[in-house]
């Protein structure tokens, strides 16, 4: 199920609008600059209207990610809580998968936790201890944001119509039990061709991670949706977004729980998809 939208012309001309900026890898003007009026709720109206027609075009929500969770970001975009998009299953890559840099309009990289659900979670209330008994286990993972928005001039209207600035999911190849770990001590390290760019822990994903899979599930909620079994959460980045070209490196190094490895290409093979942690988190939740 998608967010409840506010089904109205102007959303599904704008998503329309989007949907094309995104197949033809070609930047738009920003939304907010070309339809002032809109605000958050009509935002995640056009977010909607599109993962409605990826869904008729047979693509499958694999789950959500969080986007924002910096307190520099949220003070950026004029707000004063984290946003979120869909993560569909056409977007996910299994590891050793490189990065075709013609995919994107203007990648960046961002390296995060991802939550994959092993049981439904309540749709109000959610702590992060009721994320933690809920999850199947954790992988880290390199998000790939990018952006239909000419230039990446984004008001949050920008962002979160376009799917929370989505691009692709590259999944670590380890995946550990919430309980073997203590979260909020995972450090990262993001390296381009071997020069550390960026730094992190998991403090700096609103104190904790599961903190911001818990904001989600309150707010998905709130909105009529509810996370459940088998979906994927993105967490938020646990470092800055860097950017990257065809020719580049990616390191991103979590400790004790292991490193992605990326290398950015120019290949135009068709991207291998994984969805196989849905199949896995629904086995072990017994549903």
């Amino acid at each position: 199920m998608t967010v409840a939208s506010r089904d109205h012309q102007a959303a599904s001309q704008i998503a329309q609008e989007l949907l094309t900026a995104r197949r033809g890898r070609l930047p738009m003007p920003p939304i907010s600059r070309t339809h002032p009026a809109l605000d958050i709720d009509d935002a995640y109206s056009i977010q909607s209207h599109q993962v409605d027609q990826w869904r008729l075009d047979g693509d499958t929500i694999a789950g959500f990610k969080i986007g924002l969770v910096a307190e520099a970001m949220q003070q950026q975009m004029g707000v004063h809580e984290p946003d979120f998009g869909h993560v569909m299953a056409s977007s996910i890559h299994r590891p050793s998968t490189e990065l075709d840099r013609a995919g994107y309009v203007a990648p960046l990289v961002e390296p995060e936790l991802g939550f994959v659900l092993a049981a439904d979670l309540p749709s109000t209330g959610v702590t992060a201890d009721d994320v933690l008994a809920a999850t199947a286990y954790v992988v880290p993972l390199v998000e790939v944001v990018d952006s239909r928005i000419s230039n990446w001039e984004l008001t949050i209207v920008d962002t979160v119509a376009d799917n929370a600035s989505s691009g692709g999911v590259y999944l670590g190849a380890s995946r550990h039990s919430p309980g073997s770990i203590t979260l909020t001590d995972v450090t990262c390290t993001l390296l381009v061709n071997g020069v550390e760019r960026a730094g992190g822990t998991g403090r700096d994903v609103l104190g904790h991670p599961a903190e911001a899979v818990a904001w989600l599930a309150n707010e998905l909620g709130r909105r009529g949706v509810r996370l459940g079994a088998g979906h994927l959460i993105l967490s938020g980045a646990m470092t800055r977004a860097v950017r990257v070209d065809v020719g580049d490196s990616i390191t991103a190094g979590f400790g004790q729980l292991g490193t992605v490895r990326l290398p950015v290409t120019r290949s135009a093979a068709t991207p291998t998809h994984d969805i196989s942690f849905d199949a896995e988190a629904r086995k072990g939740s017994g549903s």
